[in-house]
């Protein structure tokens, strides 16, 4: 929860003067283990609100109907069962300290319900049943991460992008709900509880918010993984007319993987730094000096990965994913 904290208050002066809220899902009345997907209109056509944010979703009526892509509203709490029929549960087996909670399959899309720009701030995601169990086991159509030896470098990622004025933001966030890629097999995951993103990197006033995913196990048809993932407590906050849209700049670290230092590039005048891991519990906090080479200091993190948060000068926060070897 120190992630959460640290976040709040690098945004406490934007929230006392703009709206925000939290789409937790709760403000729907979805009975009890079950899920609604755009054929039913109960919640509205073409997808379903929560706490002023529209989550879409698409019905195909071709060949019987099917769901196409975008997002279901679930309280589906099964994380034990494997296979296409558990489509609907999150891995963990509930939301994120509540029942309810969305699962995105495919291409997914998030924006205001009054069609006004925002800017996203956070949320929790994970792995939904059907995914994590396909990768940790294999399928009929998927490969069990790893392979048999354990070795192969797999990896399932979902890539979240905003659009401002129907066009794509330059920078994209990357989050790894799996990743097999480490020469030490015990370092290898397949995220399965609900771990807190940042989103402040994407832009402070976009239309939407669009994901997409990808994965080394792919077919003649595509992408083998099943293509799914569950988000809860979305974090936005409303745009403020005062404010220009800045293109968010390009970030990096190196080396990553990195030893004993991590050099941070492309960002102006940084002023302090987080390191947490990926549960969100903190490592380092510090400051950088003006002037000096913005690096942080890793030699006496263990080995594994973690995520690094800069606060620069106008209070924008962004985040990047590094690997301490």
């Amino acid at each position: 929860m120190k992630f959460l904290r640290f976040t709040f208050l690098m945004m406490m002066p934007y929230c006392l003067l703009q709206a925000q809220g939290t789409a937790n899902f709760q403000d729907n009345a979805l009975p009890a283990d079950s899920f609604w997907v755009a054929s039913d209109t109960s919640f509205g056509s073409g997808g379903f609100q929560s706490s002023g944010l529209f989550f879409a979703s698409t019905w195909n009526d071709a060949f019987g109907g099917y769901w196409e892509k975008g997002f279901a509203l679930s309280s589906k709490s099964d994380s034990v069962t494997s296979g296409f029929t558990n489509q609907f549960s999150s891995r963990p087996g509930s939301g994120f300290l509540s029942d309810k909670y969305a699962v995105s399959y495919g291409r997914s899309v998030i924006r205001r319900t009054s069609g006004q720009a925002f800017r996203p701030l956070s949320m929790r995601i994970t792995n939904s049943t059907y995914a994590a169990n396909s990768m940790r086991d294999g399928d009929a159509f998927s490969k069990k991460f790893g392979g048999n030896s354990g070795n192969d470098p797999d990896y399932f990622r979902v890539i979240f992008r905003a659009y401002a004025q129907g066009i794509p933001l330059p920078d994209s966030l990357v989050f790894y709900l799996a990743d097999y890629r480490f020469a030490d097999n015990t370092q290898d995951y397949i995220v399965s509880t609900w771990l807190s993103l940042d989103l402040t990197s994407l832009g402070s006033s976009v239309d939407s918010l669009v994901s997409r995913l990808e994965s080394t196990d792919n077919g003649t048809f595509g992408m083998n993984t099943p293509a799914y993932f569950a988000i809860d407590d979305v974090l936005w906050q409303e745009a403020a007319s005062s404010v220009k849209e800045v293109p968010a700049r390009s970030t990096g670290v190196y080396p990553n993987p990195c030893k004993d230092m991590l050099q941070i590039t492309s960002i102006a005048n940084p002023v302090s730094y987080l390191i947490t891991d990926i549960s969100g519990r903190e490592y380092v906090r510090g400051f950088f000096q003006p002037l000096q080479n913005p690096t942080v200091y890793t030699g006496r993190l263990a080995s594994g990965n973690y995520f690094l948060q800069v606060r620069d000068a106008s209070g924008q926060v962004i985040s990047m994913q590094f690997t301490k070897q």
